[in-house]
């Protein structure tokens, strides 16, 4: 057995002894089990966020977008850490009103904001971008323990989903938390590692930039990639159980900051890493080339510990969108009123949990694509950020400024992929779809609302 199995199978058992010490200490407790009691401090909230969400769909997901698209897509990261900062604004309301209306998911403040129907849209679209996500994380990590063990593609797909379905089950979302802090440090780690490699290493001279990936698409699918960049801040689902689950509005405002600066500073190194690892290493490419870069940079003595360090913050995705799942899946389709119990729910749960996985899995060894997912994941997330902004900023919207456009955004999505394909243009479909949606939706009102219009039905 290598270094590389020994050290991760190492980290699992720690993981495993996490869960079952924090269940011992909290056995009886079902709101630790789905929202960490809502007791969390600043620092583990914002902990937790670096860890689920500068992830797998940064890590990966957004470095082989830019591989491959090159560096217009830059705006997308740059501008996250921006858009988290104006989600501060309306962050103290959504903590106070999730105490008070006992919300555990997205489409919970949907709901209470524009009825059943709005939540039943965004509850199925923040399942399809949950699955997505996870999948990034999944086929990331599979394809990482293929690279430096002797199991197939399909054999670590499976290992990485027992590996999250094992300790998941245990604790819940405190588990999630927990393993997140350490996750978050190795993260830190890394990042910390690649400032260093920035600062040490001479820049290298460009002489042609078009060669890396600068001058290959007109000037604004930059703009629209740090609009979408804002939103999908607005639409992480983590996000909000964050928030949810912080202790006050003090707590959430230091987590939110903590979390703005970390934010800023991974993604500043992430990209001079990825600016560098392109010019140095031309012929990079494809889902692991974020992966293949460092590694080409680092002694071979060191593989297991950057292989082990990037498995912890795929697990870390993984185990948070995992979770974020099922808890939409099953209060979507099984918790009727508020009169179900969280002792019914938690035990829903936890028997979700492995089908949730298996179709992860099924995702994950069919599309083997982190470049395909993360993009259509980003543009699903972007339009549910826009119309949580519209529900803040117009608050006497009813529910037709949600779902008119959240479903024109889905029909042309799809005719726009049909006809062109995967295309980074179709950043524009988000941008445009959900302004027309709310046109539309202020024309149904204000025909609604005549009274020719009542006269003539």
């Amino acid at each position: 057995m290598n270094i590389v199995l020994i050290s991760i199978f190492g980290y699992v058992a720690f993981l495993m002894g996490i869960s079952l010490w924090h269940r011992k200490k909290n056995y009886r407790a079902n709101e630790d089990f789905l929202i960490a009691d809502r007791k969390l401090s600043g620092i583990v909230a914002s902990f937790t966020l670096i860890a689920s969400f500068i992830g797998g769909g940064t890590l990966l997901g957004n470095t082989a977008l830019i591989f491959k698209f090159g560096y217009y897509i830059l705006p997308l990261l740059i501008m996250l850490p921006v858009g988290l900062l104006l989600f501060m604004f309306i962050a103290p309301k959504i903590n106070r009103l999730a105490k008070k209306e006992k919300w555990l998911t997205l489409y919970d403040m949907f709901e209470s904001r524009f009825g059943v129907e709005t939540k039943n849209i965004v509850a199925i679209i923040q399942l399809i971008n949950i699955l997505l996500i996870t999948s990034v994380a999944m086929i990331g990590g599979a394809k990482m323990l293929e690279l430096f063990t002797a199991y197939s593609y399909e054999m670590c797909v499976v290992l990485m989903a027992s590996i999250v379905g094992g300790y998941l089950s245990i604790s819940g979302f405190s588990s999630v938390v927990k393993t997140d802090i350490i996750q978050a440090i190795f993260l830190l780690l890394i990042f910390g590692a690649l400032l260093v490699f920035l600062t040490v290493n001479p820049s290298p001279e460009i002489q042609n930039y078009a060669d890396y990936g600068f001058g290959k698409m007109p000037i604004y699918v930059s703009f629209l990639m740090g609009i979408i960049g804002i939103l999908v801040s607005f639409g992480m689902e983590d996000l909000y159980q964050r928030v949810y689950a912080t202790k006050n509005v003090k707590e959430v405002k230091k987590s939110l900051w903590i979390t703005f600066f970390m934010w800023g500073f991974c993604y500043i190194c992430l990209a001079g890493a990825v600016f560098k690892l392109k010019v140095l290493f031309p012929e990079l490419a494809g889902d692991m080339a974020f992966l293949e870069g460092i590694n080409n940079l680092i002694p071979t003595t060191f593989h297991w510990l950057a292989s082990l360090a990037i498995l912890s913050i795929l697990l870390s995705t993984i185990d948070t969108f995992t979770f974020n799942g099922v808890l939409n899946f099953n209060k979507l389709f099984f918790a009727k009123d508020d009169k179900d119990s969280h002792k019914n729910l938690v035990r829903r749960i936890k028997r979700s949990i492995p089908i949730f996985l298996l179709i992860v899995i099924l995702i994950s060894i069919f599309i083997k694509s982190i470049i395909f997912t993360t993009y259509i994941y980003g543009m699903l997330m972007a339009s549910t950020g826009l119309v949580v902004i519209i529900s803040f900023a117009f608050p006497k919207a009813n529910k037709w400024y949600a779902i008119i456009p959240l479903i024109l955004n889905i029909i042309v999505g799809i005719i726009g992929v049909s006809i062109f394909g995967f295309s980074e243009k179709l950043a524009v479909i988000p941008l445009a779809t959900i302004p027309l949606g709310c046109l539309l939706a202020y024309f149904y009102n204000f025909l609604k609302s005549n009274a020719f219009y009542k006269k003539k039905l």
